[in-house]
């Protein structure tokens, strides 16, 4: 590392207090150093990624290297180096969050779900339900509101939807308005009673002139013989019977109302 940026991957307050910083005495070097290195022939490379906390309270991730580097002149020395790859790191832990969740709700993502759909489709995991639920009237708000506002709009949907849930239940953003709804060893009344209690809490949220409401459709698979994508359909199909139940229309004043 030079000195003027190491300081600062170290978290320490100058370059004064950064001289101090010593690769052996990391413990995980070190035992490289005892167990592997040592009782080596010295020809062996040995390098790696570690997480390592510095006396700074700094956490960061290092990629180190040990080795021997043989001289005619010197004879030989030891190379202990390490570079710091925390900016990589970090940007490998984004790219696969957001390889299985959403964005802007920060729930899961269609990927996610069919994933989770092929693992948990087995018959201990019978039954199991499938809630598809759709946000009612979110083109009239983008329309009437602004893309942010239905943006908003969408984040506390997603919330209404989660806090309805219970910790086992997987919840993706399905498509733009859509959400859906995974729940193993769930019985059809059980999903039923989940619908109920999302459309309760809806109802609760004072959002004028912009009340949320949301379409729901459940389907529950019994028997292992059953496709677990037509019972994807099913509640899709039932979703939109919800959805049309609904009529929502825009108001001279650009308010949104259900009727």
């Amino acid at each position: 590392f030079p000195y003027t940026t190491l300081f600062r991957s170290l978290g320490a307050p100058n370059k004064k207090e950064v001289k101090k910083f010593n690769l052996n005495n990391i413990e995980k070097i070190k035992d490289i150093w005892n167990n592997d290195f040592l009782s080596s022939k010295n020809e062996d490379i040995f390098e790696g990624n570690l997480e390592y906390t510095t006396n700074w309270d700094k956490k960061v991730f290092l990629k180190y290297k040990i080795e021997i580097i043989l001289s005619k002149k010197n004879g030989s020395e030891i190379i202990i180096a390490a570079n710091d790859i925390s900016r990589e790191k970090e940007i490998e832990k984004n790219l696969k969050y957001f390889s299985f969740h959403d964005e802007l709700t920060n729930l899961y993502n269609r990927r996610y779900f069919e994933n989770e759909i092929k693992r948990l489709d087995t018959k201990r995991k019978l039954p199991i339900s499938i809630i598809i639920a759709d946000l009612n009237g979110l083109k009239i708000i983008n329309d009437s509101y602004g893309h942010k506002k239905g943006d908003e709009i969408l984040i506390q949907a997603s919330q209404i939807l989660k806090e309805s849930l219970r910790e086992e239940d997987i919840l993706a953003r399905y498509g733009g308005d859509e959400f859906a709804v995974l729940l193993p060893n769930t019985t059809k009344e059980t999903a039923e009673k989940i619908n109920k209690r999302i459309k309760e809490k809806c109802k609760k949220i004072n959002n004028n002139p912009i009340p949320i409401s949301i379409a729901l459709g459940e389907a529950t698979k019994e028997k292992p013989e059953q496709d677990i994508n037509e019972i994807l359909k099913k509640a899709d199909d039932k979703m939109y019977k919800d959805k049309l139940s609904e009529e929502f229309v825009g108001t001279p004043r650009g308010e949104i109302k259900a009727r």
